[in-house]
């Protein structure tokens, strides 16, 4: 599902199409858009924030990153249409060289005043754009959100990308507005959340008249943004049958080329609403709860009215999802019993419901509800940005609660003061709080859910990293890189990888008390005078290997069942050696490996070489 995929060989050193030594790159158009199941009983991107939460123009803030592109203008790891550098008319953001501190960040100039040009900036802290009559501030201060900026003009450009931070959206949601690709209609359309920013690009129309506003080539809006943009015009968002029915307006304003809008290369908002539904699979026979798929609906009946086949109502992309309480036992099972409700109906492979989503329960209302880290974290899904991205004087911190042992830092937005304390929350509350393993959290004091209408059914709303409507690469690698950590902090790492390394390590079948002091080392990051008392640390990890009693005992040496058993072919390789074995003719020794032994170098059938995790040599 990850959609890595091996380069293209290079000349020099390949013979094959594609090589496997370099690097692999990452085909967006084969990664799982789809919500996705962690090892704990939730989503793989709990504990991220919401896009939809992350403060205005993010760009400008505390931990936003710009990284280097060179002369080239198209971002990397964003999805992009065919533009390319010679392509004429076509608007880019300029930064102002003399009073823009965003410039200052990027060009990070020496005494001389030549630009540095980094690879890679990080924000900081917030950039103040509030200075000065907004009509006379440069016009890529208004705009919700950066692709790409320029800060050098002339012959050779210079461009950054802007990087969003991590965060995820709700699968379903409500008041949706439909958004198209392409002026054919094949790509079919999908019900988009209004309230993300930087979702599709603006559409405007007057009577048939089709407009676009960008401020820059490859603009994305959140729904309201392009409400407001298109009023500023004399125009409104584009009804669904009109909405990108001609190219040349685009073509001729900046904002697009004729190929973008054939191609489909990205989506635009149009006036349509919509909802997501959901379609529960019937239980096979022993199955435990139905899976749930994603169905967009779409009020109009004029214009693309299909939806895309991703949330096409014959779709079979179902996923797991985590229902709330024991309520699935009422779950339809059949064609009948999903019929006799009312919000329901029998479609290809599953039953098809209405929805509402309940974005504002709340977890706890107080704070002496909270009584260990592993409790919140365990209940309290959805994560919340750093309160210092927001303006100053949005949240204000109650300390810890008087919770000691429990939280680090409690927020609360500073308009309910008065209102919330830590006796009394709300769902805009901030928890931050330090797990086992040293690693910070943040939670907001909120769940989504999604009920099933006429039924006593729901289920926590699922989480996604990547857009259904643009799969963009930044997403894709911020995705895995939530997998990796997932898996890193997974109870079982620690001791799973402490048995591999022994074994590697000199004793084929350690004891369980090995095993243990090693992952307590691996865990604590710190065995006598190693380590640097972080989670994960490989030199503390060795030396309690090393100096460990198993690996040291003089008696446990003399036993002849203790130890380590080489594997077939690296003994006969040992054997071979040690007796200066030399070839007379030219011999494929892989080959006899494998034929004699069931082994050879490089040829393991799966990623567990040639022995599963869990085995153990017999008698050793």
């Amino acid at each position: 599902w990850t959609g890595f995929t091996t380069n293209d060989s290079r000349g020099n050193a390949h013979g094959n199409a594609e090589t496997s030594v370099d690097p692999l790159s990452v085909n967006t158009d084969y990664h799982d858009v789809f919500p996705k199941s962690n090892l704990a009983g939730g989503y793989l991107g709990d504990g991220y924030p919401l896009c939809a939460d992350l403060p205005d123009k993010m760009h400008f803030r505390k931990g936003a990153i710009y990284r280097l592109l060179g002369s080239r203008s198209s971002p990397e790891l964003q999805k992009e249409g065919s533009i390319t550098e010679t392509t004429p008319s076509l608007k880019v953001l300029a930064l102002d060289s003399t009073s823009s501190p965003l410039y200052a960040q990027l060009c990070q100039a020496n005494s001389e005043g030549v630009c540095a040009y980094p690879g890679y900036v990080t924000l900081g802290q917030n950039l103040d754009y509030s200075s000065g009559v907004a009509s006379t501030l440069p016009e890529y201060t208004t705009v919700e959100t950066f692709r790409t900026v320029q800060i050098q003009s002339g012959p050779t450009p210079i461009y950054y990308e802007y990087v969003r931070p991590p965060c995820v959206e709700t699968h379903f949601f409500n008041n949706g507005k439909k958004a198209i690709a392409g002026n054919d209609g094949t790509a079919g359309g999908i019900c988009a959340n209004p309230t993300l920013p930087g979702v599709a690009s603006p559409a405007c129309c007057s009577g048939t008249v089709l407009g676009s506003q960008c401020v820059y080539y490859g603009e994305r809006l959140s729904y309201q943004a392009t409400v407001d943009r298109c009023s500023s015009s004399g125009s409104a968002v584009c009804a669904d049958a009109q909405s990108i029915s001609s190219e040349s307006p685009f073509a001729t304003s900046g904002c697009s080329i004729a190929d973008d809008v054939t191609h489909k290369h990205w989506y635009s908002w149009t006036a349509t609403d919509c909802q997501t539904k959901v379609k529960l699979s019937f239980p096979e026979k022993g199955d435990a709860a139905s899976q749930v798929s994603r169905v967009d609906s779409f009020s109009a009946t004029t214009g693309y009215s299909s939806a895309n086949s991703l949330v096409s109502s014959d779709s079979i992309n179902f996923y797991t999802v985590h229902w709330m309480g024991d309520t699935t036992a009422s779950a339809p099972t059949n064609e009948t019993s999903c019929n006799d409700i009312p919000t329901c109906e029998s479609v290809v492979d599953g039953c098809l419901c209405d929805v509402t989503i309940n974005d504002s329960a709340l977890y706890y209302s107080s704070a002496a509800q909270i009584v260990s880290v592993e409790s919140l974290l365990s209940g309290v899904f959805q994560g919340a940005a750093d309160a210092d991205v927001y303006d100053a004087g949005v949240y204000t911190s109650l300390g810890n609660c008087g919770m000691d042992d429990v939280l680090d830092d409690v927020h609360i937005l500073t308009s309910t003061i008065g209102n919330t304390n830590c006796a009394s929350l709300d769902s805009n509350t901030i928890f931050t709080v330090t797990d086992e393993f040293g690693v910070q959290h943040r939670r907001k004091n909120v769940q989504s859910t999604v009920d099933i209408v006429s039924t006593t059914l729901a289920f926590r709303n699922p989480v996604h990293f990547i857009s259904m409507l643009d799969r963009d690469e930044r997403d894709v690698h911020y995705e895995v890189d939530a997998l990796l950590d997932h898996l890193f902090y997974y109870k079982s790492h620690a001791p799973f990888l402490a048995l591999r390394m022994i074994q590697r390590f000199g004793i084929s079948n350690p004891s369980p008390g090995f095993i243990a002091r090693v992952s307590t080392a691996y865990k604590t990051g710190m065995h006598g005078n190693f380590g640097s008392g972080k989670y994960g640390d490989l030199e503390a990890l060795m030396a309690s290997i090393l100096l460990d009693t198993e690996s040291r005992s003089v008696t446990l040496d003399a036993d002849p069942s203790h130890g380590q058993i080489r594997e077939p072919m690296l003994k006969l390789t040992g054997y071979m050696r040690s007796m200066d074995a030399r070839n007379k003719i030219p011999t494929n020794w892989a080959k006899l490996y494998k034929m004699d032994i069931g082994q050879d170098s490089y040829g393991t059938e799966s990623v567990f070489s040639f022995f599963l995790p869990e085995y153990e040599p017999a008698g050793v």
